[in-house]
Protein backbone atom coordinates (compact mmCIF):
# COMPACT_ATOMS: atom_id res chain seq x y z
CA UNK A 1 0.00 0.00 0.00
CA UNK A 2 1.43 3.56 -1.33
CA UNK A 3 1.90 5.39 2.15
CA UNK A 4 1.43 9.38 2.16
CA UNK A 5 0.16 12.25 4.81
CA UNK A 6 -3.48 12.87 5.73
CA UNK A 7 -5.36 15.29 3.69
CA UNK A 8 -5.54 19.07 4.82
CA UNK A 9 -8.74 19.85 6.48
CA UNK A 10 -11.77 21.33 4.08
CA UNK A 11 -11.80 24.14 6.43
CA UNK A 12 -8.67 25.85 5.18
CA UNK A 13 -10.18 27.79 2.31
CA UNK A 14 -7.39 29.82 1.28
CA UNK A 15 -4.93 26.55 0.02
CA UNK A 16 -5.74 26.61 -3.39
CA UNK A 17 -3.45 23.22 -4.06
CA UNK A 18 -4.09 20.59 -1.75
CA UNK A 19 -1.52 18.70 0.48
CA UNK A 20 -0.26 15.31 0.36
CA UNK A 21 -2.57 12.53 -1.01
CA UNK A 22 -3.38 9.47 1.65
CA UNK A 23 -4.09 6.34 -0.63
CA UNK A 24 -6.21 4.03 1.41
CA UNK A 25 -7.00 0.51 1.13
CA UNK A 26 -10.37 -0.98 0.85
CA UNK A 27 -10.85 -4.54 2.35
CA UNK A 28 -12.29 -7.20 0.51
CA UNK A 29 -15.79 -7.23 1.56
CA UNK A 30 -16.06 -3.83 2.83
CA UNK A 31 -17.76 -0.96 1.63
CA UNK A 32 -15.03 1.25 2.14
CA UNK A 33 -13.01 -0.27 4.91
CA UNK A 34 -10.46 0.75 7.93
CA UNK A 35 -8.10 3.88 7.97
CA UNK A 36 -5.04 1.91 8.12
CA UNK A 37 -2.91 4.25 10.44
CA UNK A 38 -6.02 4.33 13.24
CA UNK A 39 -8.37 1.80 12.98
CA UNK A 40 -10.62 3.88 13.20
CA UNK A 41 -13.74 3.21 10.40
CA UNK A 42 -13.90 5.27 7.64
CA UNK A 43 -16.40 5.75 5.06
CA UNK A 44 -18.05 3.14 5.93
CA UNK A 45 -21.55 4.86 6.44
CA UNK A 46 -24.42 3.29 4.93
CA UNK A 47 -27.22 5.04 2.84
CA UNK A 48 -30.14 6.49 4.65
CA UNK A 49 -33.33 3.62 4.01
CA UNK A 50 -36.18 4.95 2.85
CA UNK A 51 -39.36 2.52 2.93
CA UNK A 52 -41.29 1.82 -0.17
CA UNK A 53 -45.17 3.17 0.11
CA UNK A 54 -47.57 0.32 0.80
CA UNK A 55 -49.42 0.87 -2.32
CA UNK A 56 -46.14 0.28 -4.25
CA UNK A 57 -46.20 -3.18 -3.21
CA UNK A 58 -49.76 -3.42 -3.95
CA UNK A 59 -48.77 -2.91 -7.50
CA UNK A 60 -46.48 -5.69 -7.45
CA UNK A 61 -48.70 -8.21 -6.81
CA UNK A 62 -51.79 -7.04 -8.74
CA UNK A 63 -49.29 -6.88 -11.76
CA UNK A 64 -48.02 -10.90 -11.46
CA UNK A 65 -51.48 -11.49 -10.31
CA UNK A 66 -53.09 -9.79 -13.64
CA UNK A 67 -49.99 -11.43 -15.77
CA UNK A 68 -50.74 -15.09 -14.37
CA UNK A 69 -54.93 -14.83 -15.33
CA UNK A 70 -54.01 -13.44 -18.14
CA UNK A 71 -52.14 -17.09 -19.01
CA UNK A 72 -54.76 -18.63 -17.79
CA UNK A 73 -56.96 -17.05 -19.51
CA UNK A 74 -55.49 -17.40 -23.18
CA UNK A 75 -54.52 -20.85 -22.30
CA UNK A 76 -57.62 -22.10 -21.60
CA UNK A 77 -59.07 -20.75 -24.63
CA UNK A 78 -56.78 -22.27 -26.87
CA UNK A 79 -56.91 -25.78 -27.85
CA UNK A 80 -53.53 -26.58 -26.69
CA UNK A 81 -52.45 -24.75 -23.45
CA UNK A 82 -48.80 -23.16 -23.87
CA UNK A 83 -46.80 -23.59 -20.27
CA UNK A 84 -44.73 -20.67 -21.51
CA UNK A 85 -47.44 -18.28 -20.79
CA UNK A 86 -47.71 -18.71 -17.35
CA UNK A 87 -43.93 -17.45 -15.89
CA UNK A 88 -43.64 -14.75 -19.26
CA UNK A 89 -47.11 -12.93 -18.64
CA UNK A 90 -46.41 -13.28 -14.63
CA UNK A 91 -43.28 -12.02 -15.53
CA UNK A 92 -44.18 -8.96 -17.76
CA UNK A 93 -47.13 -8.33 -15.15
CA UNK A 94 -44.95 -8.05 -12.39
CA UNK A 95 -42.67 -5.74 -14.56
CA UNK A 96 -45.12 -3.10 -15.27
CA UNK A 97 -46.37 -3.08 -11.63
CA UNK A 98 -43.06 -2.41 -10.72
CA UNK A 99 -42.67 0.28 -13.09
CA UNK A 100 -46.41 1.67 -11.54
CA UNK A 101 -44.78 1.31 -8.36
CA UNK A 102 -41.75 3.55 -9.18
CA UNK A 103 -44.31 6.00 -10.89
CA UNK A 104 -45.93 6.29 -7.91
CA UNK A 105 -43.38 6.13 -5.37
CA UNK A 106 -41.48 9.25 -6.96
CA UNK A 107 -45.25 11.17 -7.08
CA UNK A 108 -45.57 10.49 -3.53
CA UNK A 109 -41.92 11.76 -1.33
CA UNK A 110 -39.73 14.54 -1.85
CA UNK A 111 -36.31 15.02 -0.42
CA UNK A 112 -35.63 17.95 2.06
CA UNK A 113 -33.78 20.79 1.14
CA UNK A 114 -29.67 20.69 1.09
CA UNK A 115 -26.88 23.02 1.15
CA UNK A 116 -26.25 25.39 -1.22
CA UNK A 117 -22.63 25.86 -0.49
CA UNK A 118 -19.75 24.09 1.49
CA UNK A 119 -17.67 20.81 0.89
CA UNK A 120 -18.09 19.68 -2.31
CA UNK A 121 -16.90 15.72 -2.93
CA UNK A 122 -15.33 15.41 -6.81
CA UNK A 123 -15.50 11.61 -6.99
CA UNK A 124 -13.74 10.11 -9.94
CA UNK A 125 -13.62 6.24 -10.62
CA UNK A 126 -10.68 4.58 -12.53
CA UNK A 127 -9.23 1.56 -13.57
CA UNK A 128 -5.98 1.48 -15.26
CA UNK A 129 -6.46 5.19 -16.15
CA UNK A 130 -2.92 6.36 -16.15
CA UNK A 131 -2.39 8.34 -19.15
CA UNK A 132 -5.81 10.30 -18.26
CA UNK A 133 -6.86 10.68 -14.74
CA UNK A 134 -3.61 13.25 -13.96
CA UNK A 135 -5.27 15.71 -16.38
CA UNK A 136 -8.75 15.03 -15.03
CA UNK A 137 -7.82 15.74 -11.39
CA UNK A 138 -5.55 18.35 -12.40
CA UNK A 139 -7.99 20.37 -14.58
CA UNK A 140 -10.78 20.48 -11.55
CA UNK A 141 -11.70 24.20 -11.63
CA UNK A 142 -10.90 24.73 -7.83
CA UNK A 143 -10.99 28.24 -7.75
CA UNK A 144 -14.23 28.58 -9.90
CA UNK A 145 -15.79 26.40 -7.60
CA UNK A 146 -14.85 28.36 -4.53
CA UNK A 147 -16.73 31.27 -5.89
CA UNK A 148 -19.98 29.60 -5.70
CA UNK A 149 -19.32 28.35 -2.44
CA UNK A 150 -17.89 24.96 -2.44
CA UNK A 151 -14.68 23.89 -1.16
CA UNK A 152 -13.26 21.22 -3.38
CA UNK A 153 -12.60 17.90 -1.89
CA UNK A 154 -11.42 14.75 -4.74
CA UNK A 155 -11.89 11.58 -3.69
CA UNK A 156 -10.47 8.89 -6.48
CA UNK A 157 -11.37 5.40 -6.64
CA UNK A 158 -8.90 3.14 -7.70
CA UNK A 159 -10.27 -0.03 -8.47
CA UNK A 160 -8.07 -2.54 -8.68
CA UNK A 161 -5.63 -1.28 -11.50
CA UNK A 162 -2.50 -2.91 -12.74
CA UNK A 163 -0.92 0.39 -13.55
CA UNK A 164 0.26 3.67 -11.55
CA UNK A 165 -3.31 5.24 -11.67
CA UNK A 166 -3.35 5.95 -8.12
CA UNK A 167 0.23 7.27 -8.09
CA UNK A 168 -0.75 9.65 -10.64
CA UNK A 169 -4.16 10.69 -8.86
CA UNK A 170 -2.29 10.94 -5.74
CA UNK A 171 0.48 13.16 -8.05
CA UNK A 172 -1.92 15.55 -9.36
CA UNK A 173 -3.83 16.75 -6.27
CA UNK A 174 -6.40 14.45 -5.09
CA UNK A 175 -7.04 14.57 -1.91
CA UNK A 176 -7.96 11.13 -1.04
CA UNK A 177 -6.98 7.60 -3.11
CA UNK A 178 -9.06 4.81 -2.22
CA UNK A 179 -8.24 1.77 -3.90
CA UNK A 180 -10.13 -1.53 -4.28
CA UNK A 181 -7.27 -4.86 -4.01
CA UNK A 182 -9.25 -6.05 -7.47
CA UNK A 183 -11.63 -4.88 -9.81
CA UNK A 184 -14.74 -5.05 -8.51
CA UNK A 185 -16.83 -3.20 -11.26
CA UNK A 186 -17.79 0.47 -12.06
CA UNK A 187 -21.05 0.16 -9.73
CA UNK A 188 -18.88 -0.85 -6.62
CA UNK A 189 -16.06 1.73 -7.33
CA UNK A 190 -18.90 4.53 -7.69
CA UNK A 191 -20.60 3.12 -4.10
CA UNK A 192 -17.00 3.20 -2.52
CA UNK A 193 -16.59 7.50 -3.71
CA UNK A 194 -20.22 7.69 -2.40
CA UNK A 195 -19.65 6.29 0.98
CA UNK A 196 -16.57 7.96 1.72
CA UNK A 197 -18.23 11.35 0.96
CA UNK A 198 -20.98 10.30 3.08
CA UNK A 199 -18.93 9.80 5.70
CA UNK A 200 -16.60 13.71 4.97
CA UNK A 201 -20.08 15.00 6.00
CA UNK A 202 -20.07 16.68 2.34
CA UNK A 203 -22.47 19.14 1.32
CA UNK A 204 -22.35 17.56 -2.07
CA UNK A 205 -21.29 15.59 -4.67
CA UNK A 206 -20.00 15.61 -7.91
CA UNK A 207 -19.19 12.58 -10.00
CA UNK A 208 -17.36 11.84 -13.45
CA UNK A 209 -15.21 9.39 -15.55
CA UNK A 210 -11.67 8.72 -15.79
CA UNK A 211 -11.11 8.55 -18.87
CA UNK A 212 -11.16 12.48 -20.51
CA UNK A 213 -14.47 12.01 -22.29
CA UNK A 214 -15.94 14.64 -20.05
CA UNK A 215 -14.28 18.12 -19.35
CA UNK A 216 -13.94 18.48 -15.64
CA UNK A 217 -13.93 22.35 -15.76
CA UNK A 218 -17.52 21.69 -16.93
CA UNK A 219 -18.34 20.64 -13.17
CA UNK A 220 -19.47 24.16 -11.98
CA UNK A 221 -22.25 23.75 -15.20
CA UNK A 222 -23.35 20.42 -13.76
CA UNK A 223 -23.39 21.68 -9.56
CA UNK A 224 -25.31 24.71 -10.36
CA UNK A 225 -29.17 23.57 -10.06
CA UNK A 226 -27.90 22.08 -6.67
CA UNK A 227 -26.16 25.59 -5.92
CA UNK A 228 -29.27 27.46 -6.62
CA UNK A 229 -31.09 25.03 -4.78
CA UNK A 230 -33.58 23.60 -7.63
CA UNK A 231 -32.29 20.32 -8.18
CA UNK A 232 -31.32 17.00 -6.00
CA UNK A 233 -29.95 14.96 -8.60
CA UNK A 234 -28.10 16.54 -12.00
CA UNK A 235 -27.27 14.63 -15.28
CA UNK A 236 -24.83 16.11 -17.05
CA UNK A 237 -26.61 15.30 -21.11
CA UNK A 238 -24.11 14.32 -24.03
CA UNK A 239 -27.13 14.83 -26.11
CA UNK A 240 -28.09 17.88 -25.35
CA UNK A 241 -24.64 19.26 -25.73
CA UNK A 242 -21.79 18.47 -27.87
CA UNK A 243 -20.75 15.23 -28.76
CA UNK A 244 -16.96 14.05 -30.69
CA UNK A 245 -16.03 10.95 -31.43
CA UNK A 246 -19.41 8.77 -30.09
CA UNK A 247 -19.67 5.90 -32.73
CA UNK A 248 -23.44 4.78 -33.53
CA UNK A 249 -23.80 1.66 -32.04
CA UNK A 250 -22.82 3.75 -28.54
CA UNK A 251 -25.28 6.13 -29.43
CA UNK A 252 -27.94 4.09 -30.59
CA UNK A 253 -27.62 1.76 -26.75
CA UNK A 254 -27.40 5.10 -24.78
CA UNK A 255 -30.85 6.21 -26.60
CA UNK A 256 -32.14 2.85 -26.13
CA UNK A 257 -31.50 2.57 -22.67
CA UNK A 258 -32.20 6.21 -22.31
CA UNK A 259 -35.77 5.33 -23.12
CA UNK A 260 -36.36 2.23 -21.12
CA UNK A 261 -35.21 4.09 -18.02
CA UNK A 262 -37.34 7.13 -18.75
CA UNK A 263 -40.66 4.31 -19.51
CA UNK A 264 -39.79 2.53 -16.54
CA UNK A 265 -39.31 6.22 -14.18
CA UNK A 266 -42.02 7.97 -15.54
CA UNK A 267 -39.48 10.98 -15.83
CA UNK A 268 -38.49 12.79 -19.04
CA UNK A 269 -34.69 12.48 -19.37
CA UNK A 270 -32.66 12.86 -22.18
CA UNK A 271 -28.92 11.11 -21.17
CA UNK A 272 -29.73 8.43 -18.23
CA UNK A 273 -26.36 6.50 -19.36
CA UNK A 274 -23.91 9.91 -18.66
CA UNK A 275 -21.00 9.56 -16.52
CA UNK A 276 -21.13 13.03 -15.40
CA UNK A 277 -23.40 13.81 -12.39
CA UNK A 278 -24.31 15.50 -9.45
CA UNK A 279 -25.72 15.11 -5.96
CA UNK A 280 -27.54 16.94 -2.99
CA UNK A 281 -26.56 16.16 0.37
CA UNK A 282 -30.10 14.35 0.46
CA UNK A 283 -29.51 12.78 -2.44
CA UNK A 284 -25.88 11.52 -1.70
CA UNK A 285 -27.16 10.55 1.92
CA UNK A 286 -29.86 8.21 0.08
CA UNK A 287 -27.82 6.74 -3.15
CA UNK A 288 -27.92 3.29 -3.23
CA UNK A 289 -26.20 1.02 -6.08
CA UNK A 290 -27.05 -2.50 -5.50
CA UNK A 291 -24.73 -3.93 -8.12
CA UNK A 292 -21.04 -4.09 -8.60
CA UNK A 293 -21.40 -3.88 -12.61
CA UNK A 294 -22.82 -0.53 -13.05
CA UNK A 295 -24.76 2.38 -12.01
CA UNK A 296 -26.14 4.09 -14.42
CA UNK A 297 -29.85 2.95 -14.40
CA UNK A 298 -30.40 1.80 -11.07
CA UNK A 299 -29.17 5.04 -9.25
CA UNK A 300 -31.53 6.85 -11.34
CA UNK A 301 -34.28 4.92 -10.52
CA UNK A 302 -33.17 4.36 -6.93
CA UNK A 303 -32.97 7.59 -6.30
CA UNK A 304 -36.28 8.81 -8.20
CA UNK A 305 -37.87 6.80 -6.46
CA UNK A 306 -37.17 8.16 -3.61
CA UNK A 307 -38.46 11.87 -4.42
CA UNK A 308 -35.02 13.46 -5.89
CA UNK A 309 -35.55 16.19 -8.26
CA UNK A 310 -33.69 15.68 -11.41
CA UNK A 311 -32.47 17.75 -14.39
CA UNK A 312 -30.08 17.75 -17.03
CA UNK A 313 -27.67 20.00 -17.88
CA UNK A 314 -25.84 20.02 -21.60
CA UNK A 315 -22.09 18.74 -21.30
CA UNK A 316 -19.64 18.37 -23.97
CA UNK A 317 -18.27 15.06 -24.70
CA UNK A 318 -15.27 13.83 -26.66
CA UNK A 319 -14.56 9.83 -26.85
CA UNK A 320 -11.56 8.23 -25.20
CA UNK A 321 -8.65 8.37 -27.30
CA UNK A 322 -6.79 6.45 -24.76
CA UNK A 323 -7.29 3.05 -23.09
CA UNK A 324 -10.29 0.71 -23.21
CA UNK A 325 -14.12 0.88 -22.12
CA UNK A 326 -14.87 -1.69 -19.55
CA UNK A 327 -18.64 -1.92 -21.76
CA UNK A 328 -18.70 -5.13 -23.95
CA UNK A 329 -22.22 -4.91 -26.08
CA UNK A 330 -24.30 -8.68 -25.17
CA UNK A 331 -21.97 -8.81 -21.36
CA UNK A 332 -23.46 -4.96 -20.70
CA UNK A 333 -26.89 -5.85 -21.91
CA UNK A 334 -27.53 -9.12 -20.15
CA UNK A 335 -26.03 -7.51 -16.59
CA UNK A 336 -27.86 -4.07 -17.24
CA UNK A 337 -31.49 -5.72 -17.80
CA UNK A 338 -30.82 -8.13 -14.45
CA UNK A 339 -29.90 -4.59 -12.30
CA UNK A 340 -32.87 -2.51 -13.65
CA UNK A 341 -35.02 -5.81 -13.22
CA UNK A 342 -33.52 -6.12 -9.23
CA UNK A 343 -33.88 -2.26 -8.62
CA UNK A 344 -37.39 -2.62 -9.76
CA UNK A 345 -38.23 -5.43 -7.67
CA UNK A 346 -35.90 -3.90 -4.34
CA UNK A 347 -37.66 -2.18 -1.30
Amino acid sequence: MLTATAPRSLEDHSIDRPAPTEVLEVPMGRSVGLDPRSGDRVGNRAPERVAAPYVGRVFLLLGAAVGFLTAAAVAQAGSSPALWLFPSLSLLGLFFGAALRQWSARGSSRLPGSPTSGKLAVIIPARNEVTTIGDVVARIPRSDLRSQGWYTYVIVVDDGSTDDTARVAQRAGADVVWRHDSSRGLGAALRTGLEAAREDHAAAAVYLDADGEYDPEQIPRVVAPITRGKADYVLGSRFAGTRSGMRWQRSLGNRLFTALTVALAGCPMGDAQTGFRAFSQAALSRAEIIHDYNYAQVLTLDLLRKGARLTEVPIDYTARAHGRSFIRGPEYCRRVILGIVREMLAD
